[in-house]
């Protein structure tokens, strides 16, 4: 993959012979380790200035018309797994931005629920108005904002690793097969105090 389809000349992964820098061909490579340090840096240094808009990141960073416009759609669900790749390697500001840009443009124009799809621009909406592959944001928030992830079979042991990025406080609760797991943390002056609950014999980290 790496003699074949990275570009030193666009410093990104290629998916096809068409000339566009893909989101998910990028993405997929650097979390499945796929990417050295230097590409998965250049990779996402390149999606984010090539696909990044005020609403999201685009699918690709031209228009065409069979991918369901190319730059002119954010998928939330490729944009999820962007934001964890940002999140796992050292750019837990740009992940949350992500979740602001993309989850945040939906609800400022209305979503009730999150879109399959999301236009990029600022008004419209789009016509399938629930989609399941669309809430990795509330996954995200979890596991790397509130910093809650599983670490043993069946939530036996969770890792706790808030990363509060610029907010001054928040809090959360997540559920899991041997109860629920709640935090909260509160910033004052430059120290964060951080409140955990877990259910009785889970291991924490």
């Amino acid at each position: 993959i790496n003699e074949h389809l990275w570009s030193e000349e666009k410093k990104s992964y290629t998916d096809s012979l068409d000339d566009f820098i893909a989101q998910d061909a990028n993405t997929f490579a650097i979390l499945f380790g796929v990417a050295d340090e230097a590409r998965k840096e250049a990779a996402l240094d390149t999606m984010k200035d090539r696909l990044w808009s005020p609403y999201g990141s685009t699918i690709l960073d031209r228009y065409i018309p069979h991918t369901r416009g190319g730059n002119a759609t954010v998928s939330p669900f490729m944009t999820s797994l962007e934001a964890k790749a940002r999140f796992e390697n050292g750019r837990p500001e740009e992940g949350l931005e992500l979740i602001r840009r993309c989850w945040g443009t939906m609800l400022k124009k209305g979503a009730k629920t999150f879109w399959e799809f999301s236009p990029n621009n600022g008004t419209d909406k789009w016509d399938t108005p629930s989609h399941a592959w669309s809430g990795g944001c509330t996954w995200l928030l979890s596991a790397y904002i509130l910093g809650i992830r599983s670490a043993g079979p069946n939530y036996s042991a969770v890792t706790f690793a808030p990363r509060p990025c610029d907010l001054d406080s928040f809090r959360g609760v997540v559920p899991t097969p041997r109860g629920f797991i709640a935090a909260a943390c509160e910033k004052t002056g430059d120290v964060y105090k951080c409140t955990l609950a877990v259910p009785q014999n889970m291991e924490v980290h």
